[in-house]
């Protein structure tokens, strides 16, 4: 609408560019300060009385039962079949009751430390 209206502002006709050019400002203004800007900060304030509907028009809308339904949901997908240890590549866990072992290299170099006397490269 834009460009037709600008299309009628750039006539050679006086009038015809008066409306052309007043229609395409008007058109720009609603499109962006009215329905970007006043429109959703009006609803915003109002709530819920954006919604009332004068008395005949509730009773029709009661009698005819105009309503949304809920949309069933969907079916679960079905569960990936149950995978063994081995096939996804986790190490055996050790059995309850067992100790976990300490490193052998960190525990060999606490060793030689303290019996060496060097306390100080024993990290905590």
């Amino acid at each position: 609408m834009v460009i037709v209206f600008g299309a009628f502002g750039a006539a050679r006709m006086g009038a015809i560019e008066e409306i052309g050019l007043g229609l395409a400002v008007a058109v720009m203004i609603d499109a962006t300060i009215v329905r970007c800007l006043l429109v959703p900060a009006t609803m915003t304030l109002l709530g819920r009385w954006n919604w009332w509907a004068p008395a005949p028009l509730k009773r029709l809308h009661a009698r005819i039962g105009l309503r949304e339904h809920p949309l069933p949901e969907p079916p679960a997908p079905p569960l990936p079949a149950p995978r063994t240890p081995a096939e996804a590549g986790v190490a055996a866990q050790p059995e309850a009751g067992v100790a976990a072992q300490p490193e052998a290299g960190v525990a060999a170099q606490a060793g030689t430390a303290a019996a060496e006397g060097d306390l100080a490269s024993v990290s905590p």
